[in-house]
C-alpha cells in the first residue's frame, strides 16, 4: 500500500493555491492508495483562509490549518508534520514552483533511503537566488559535510520515524530544512537526492532573497554550528 501525507506550507500564496491545491489532490488521488493533503498557513494576510475553507468543503482528505500568528516556515513546517498520520511525509511550498508529480518519482526511492529530496536540475530562480542559494550549500557543505547538492529544495519525502529523532527543530526560518537533513544524518539516516523540475515563480515574491530572511537564516546557520562544538 502506498500511502502519504503531503504538506504544503503556504503564507499569502492564495493565486498559486488556486491551482496547486486541486492539481496536488489529482495527483495524489492517482498515484496512492491513502493519502492526505495538509495546507498550513503562516497567518497569511490574503484570501487564503477563504480560498481553503472552500477547498475543504470540496476536497474530503484536505485538511487545512492557520498559524494565529507569523510564526514562520520552520514552526509551520513542523506543525505540517505533527498534523501528519501516514507513513511518508512529503513537504512543498505553496507558490506552485515545482512539479508534484515528481513526488511519484521521489516515492519510488523509499524503499532505499530515509530520506528523498529533490535536486532541481534547472533552477528557474533569477541570479540573485541563485547565487545565494549556491553559497548557502557551499556553507553547509563546509560547516557540516551535507553532500546534497541542492539542500533547500522545498520537494522532499520523509520517513516518519526520522521526526522522533529530530524534532523539536531550533530553526523557526528557512534554516529547519537543513537542520532536519543533519539531525538525520547524525543518526545515520540515508539521504539521496532525485532530479526534478523547477517552474518561474508566477505571483508575489520569494522571501528567501530579502535581505532580512537571508541574515535569519545565517544567523541559525551559525548558531547551530556552535551549539553542534559544544
Amino acid at each position: 500500500m502506498k500511502d502519504i501525507s503531503l504538506i504544503i506550507l503556504a503564507y499569502n500564496d492564495a493565486n498559486s493555491l488556486l491551482n496547486l491545491v486541486p492539481d496536488a489532490y489529482a495527483i495524489l488521488e492517482s498515484n496512492f492508495d491513502n493519502f492526505e493533503l495538509i495546507v498550513v498557513d503562516d497567518c497569511s494576510t490574503d484570501h487564503t483562509s477563504l480560498l481553503m475553507q472552500s477547498f475543504e468543503r470540496e476536497y474530503k482528505n484536505l485538511v487545512y490549518n492557520r498559524n494565529c500568528t507569523n510564526r514562520g516556515v520552520g514552526y509551520t513546517f513542523q506543525k505540517g508534520v505533527k498534523l501528519a498520520k501516514y507513513n511518508s511525509i512529503a513537504y512543498t511550498d505553496g507558490d506552485a514552483q515545482f512539479n508534484l508529480n515528481d513526488l511519484v518519482s521521489l516515492y519510488n526511492y523509499k524503499k532505499k533511503f530515509d530520506i528523498v529530496s529533490g535536486k532541481r536540475q534547472v533552477r528557474a530562480d533569477g541570479i540573485k537566488r541563485w547565487f545565494i542559494s549556491k553559497v548557502y550549500n557551499q556553507l553547509l557543505r563546509l560547516l557540516f559535510d551535507i553532500k546534497l547538492k541542492d539542500t533547500n529544495s522545498a520537494l522532499k519525502i520523509y520517513g516518519r520515524e526520522i521526526f522522533d529523532k529530530v524534532l523539536p527543530l531550533q530553526s523557526y526560518d528557512g534554516f529547519y530544512d537543513a537542520e532536519v537533513i543533519i539531525k538525520s544524518m547524525r543518526v545515520n539516516y540515508t539521504i539521496t537526492e532525485v532530479p526534478i523540475t523547477h517552474y518561474p515563480r508566477q505571483f508575489g515574491e520569494a522571501s528567501g532573497v530579502k535581505w532580512k530572511s537571508v541574515m535569519s537564516v545565517l544567523k541559525s546557520m551559525m548558531y547551530f554550528w556552535y551549539d553542534s562544538k559544544k
